[in-house]
């Protein structure tokens, strides 16, 4: 699945920060994160890492 449905935002909200054209609110930052670490991202200091593939 995408990014945007899993976070429950706006393909453009996506589409602008992965393009840098804007910084989201912290509110959809965390959206963005919380996605992300229930597929398996792990975000540690020496950057993320992926436990094991969720989606599919």
């Amino acid at each position: 699945m995408r990014l945007a449905a899993k976070a429950n935002l706006g393909e453009g909200t996506i589409s602008d920060f992965e393009n840098g054209y804007r910084m989201p609110n912290p509110r959809k930052l965390a959206a963005m994160r919380r996605a992300f670490e229930g597929a398996g991202v792990v975000f540690a200091t020496r950057g993320p890492t992926l436990t094991q593939p969720r989606w599919r």
